[in-house]
């Protein structure tokens, strides 16, 4: 994962939105991204990660 998500996570009205987070609400940072991720198994990532993209195509960002 890139170390500048995080950071446009929280700088970005459109993926604050996206994601769900209001502008008063902290986003998370890139340890707890990381955490997240590798406690993850493969299979889970994957099946997020494909729902994530079917969300973009379908929404016309991909």
């Amino acid at each position: 994962m890139s170390t500048r998500a995080p950071f446009r996570i929280a700088d970005s009205l459109t993926l604050r939105k996206f994601l769900g987070y209001c502008l008063d609400e902290r986003t998370p940072d890139e340890s707890t991204l990381r955490k997240t991720r590798a406690k993850m198994p493969e299979e889970a990532f994957r099946a997020v990660f494909d729902h994530v993209l079917d969300v973009c195509q379908s929404n016309g960002l991909v």
